[in-house]
């Protein structure tokens, strides 16, 4: 007997979009990279520009299996920061990088591990991005 396809539960949507309060969005002041932070195994953080900062705390991230957003632990800050300093294309068209923190709690389900630039910057790297389908 075949089961009643109406009767099953629908798959989990994917989320797509996450508010800025919702993963606890911060800035992080430069002064404080320089400081270990007691907490900081609870926070992943991501190097940016300005613009697309205040796009984040505005709009909020949208999240894409296509383009995902990559997230460090505080300990890849230093090599990211260096790896776009160094990069001249990057340089040439942004000056300035800031620095954000999200509270790795709030968006664990959605991360995957980026064995790529976990090795580039000597510390945990993953992709945020769209949790896969059940």
């Amino acid at each position: 007997m075949q089961a009643d396809l109406f009767t099953a539960p629908l798959p989990a949507r994917l989320r797509q979009h996450l508010n800025a309060q919702d993963v606890r969005l911060a800035y992080v002041p430069h002064g404080a990279l320089k400081q270990p932070h007691p907490n900081a195994l609870h926070w992943l953080y991501h190097v940016t520009t300005p613009d697309k900062a205040t796009s984040y705390f505005d709009h909020g991230i949208t999240l894409s299996r296509k383009d995902p957003l990559l997230l460090t632990e505080a300990a890849g800050i230093s090599a990211w920061l260096g790896m776009l300093h160094s990069d001249s294309q990057h340089m040439l068209r942004h000056n300035q990088f800031c620095v954000l923190r999200l509270y790795r709690k709030m968006v664990i389900e959605l991360l995957e591990a980026d064995a790529d630039q976990t090795t580039q910057f000597q510390a945990p790297c993953y992709w945020l991005t769209t949790a896969p389908p059940v």
